[in-house]
């Protein structure tokens, strides 16, 4: 199912049409794209997984090369808590933002709706 989507998605960025659907599946095929099983770290608890998730995301598109040569992902011990911290730091200043926008954003007046 992955390697259809790829295929699809393919086909409709690069502009070609359905004629090509052959070659866009050769593209994504096993010889193409070998499929790996990669032993990552795992959590020890039941409300980590978005950040893991977020983080093997992050270390995949900037560390592609490395991770695929079986290197160690990251300590989860030390990696997890910090990554925590750094989206908490990220929705207050979100939320510093937005109070900002809220205190100087003009007032828009509209006027009452008169029935027709």
């Amino acid at each position: 199912a992955v390697r259809a989507w790829l295929a699809a998605e393919y086909l409709e960025e690069s502009g070609q049409g359905a004629e090509q659907w052959g070659a866009a599946q050769e593209r994504f095929s096993p010889p193409q794209m070998p499929f790996r099983c990669m032993s990552v770290p795992q959590q020890s608890n039941t409300t980590d997984c978005g950040l893991f998730m977020l983080h093997y995301v992050e270390r995949f598109v900037q560390h592609s090369a490395s991770v695929l040569k079986g290197k160690k992902w990251f300590d989860p011990n030390v990696t997890i808590p910090k990554k925590r911290e750094h989206i908490r730091q990220l929705i207050l200043g979100f939320e510093e933002e937005v109070m900002e926008l809220k205190c100087y954003a003009p007032k828009v007046v509209t006027p009452p709706v008169t029935p027709a």
